[in-house]
């Protein structure tokens, strides 16, 4: 019987490192685990307050808050963020009878995140597009057509051009 050496030992060395990997991947389990992100759904609290919160919550080994949507609301401090009226004022202009949201001022907004991100802690604001205000723009000839600052009526409709 004639044995190719050269196969025969390449072989020998594929199995054995093969067999090596497979014991390092099960006795050392850390070096390849997946890690998930520890979230906190964080709504209904001034930016503020969640401010002071978050060297707590980083020492609680949270990794991202989830926060309500910042813009200035139609109905103003009373709206948590889901009627936008300014979708670029995130609590700096004194448009709906004030100039902080629900949540606070742009600066607190701010501070909030720049704390957060110094505590490695990242912010996901929650942004729901397809949410307006009480009114629609152009909707008839009483609703003024730029009702909404930034916005344009095409922003809003589909327009059709004759032919």
């Amino acid at each position: 019987m004639k044995i190719n050496l050269s196969s025969h030992l390449a072989r020998t060395i594929t199995a054995r490192c093969g067999l090596l990997l497979a014991l390092a991947l099960f006795w050392a389990p850390g070096i390849f685990q997946a890690h998930g992100e520890a979230m906190l759904e964080y709504f209904n609290t001034p930016w503020a307050q969640i401010t002071q919160k978050i060297p707590e919550l980083a020492e609680a080994g949270y990794d991202s808050l989830w926060v309500p949507n910042p813009v200035k609301g139609d109905s103003g401090t009373n709206s948590v963020g889901y009627d936008p009226y300014d979708r670029f004022d995130l609590g700096s202009k004194n448009q709906r009878g004030n100039i902080a949201t629900a949540y606070g001022t742009e600066a607190d907004l701010l501070q909030m995140v720049l704390t957060a991100h110094r505590f490695g802690i990242r912010i996901y604001f929650d942004n729901v597009m397809n949410h307006n205000g009480g009114t629609v723009p152009g909707f008839n000839a009483n609703t003024p057509t730029n009702y909404y600052p930034g916005f344009t009526v095409q922003d809003f409709h589909l327009q059709s051009v004759g032919k």
